[in-house]
């Protein structure tokens, strides 16, 4: 999966979480979160997927072109989290690869843990702010599109297992 349509992805559990009643949120899996903040579309089958949630929640051009905008101008600075990320876990390889310590190879661990803890906070935000874009009914009707793909997707993982 690439790494836009993961960001996309996570959006939805935290919308979800923060939208609905603390009881229903218990349900939610970070990951989920990535729909609202993915990247649009030419991702291959899963590039659409911002235009179907668009079509699903009937959003209206103005609240379009405003998640719009949230996404794009949340997407350099996920670009710039994900680009620091990568090239500290290249460091963590030539660590693990050399005589390196204990100690230093989990001062390095801690920055990709702080690293990671941004990217969430960032996603997180963006979805507060998209969030705050949509009417109460599509908040109730993102929450059910996403209880169903969570049952998707529990379903596939039942049937991987086997």
């Amino acid at each position: 999966m690439k790494l836009r349509h993961i960001f996309l992805l996570s959006a939805i559990p935290v919308l979800f979480a923060v939208g609905m009643p603390a009881v229903q949120a218990q349900n939610w899996d970070a990951d989920d979160s990535q729909i609202l903040t993915q990247r649009g579309p030419g991702n291959g089958h899963r590039g659409d997927r911002f235009e179907r949630f668009i079509d699903q929640l009937d959003l209206s051009e103005e609240q379009v072109d405003q998640i719009r905008a949230i996404r794009e101008e949340s997407r350099e600075e996920a670009d710039e989290l994900r680009s620091q990320l990568q090239q500290e876990r290249d460091k963590m390889q030539s660590l693990l690869s050399s005589d390196a310590g204990n100690d230093q190879l989990m001062e390095q661990h801690e920055q990709m843990q702080q690293l990671r803890q941004q990217m969430g906070d960032h996603r997180f935000q963006t979805m507060l702010q998209i969030r705050d874009v949509l009417t109460s009914e599509q908040k109730a009707q993102l929450a059910e599109m996403i209880q169903q793909r969570r049952e998707r997707f529990g379903e596939r993982r039942r049937n991987f297992r086997r």
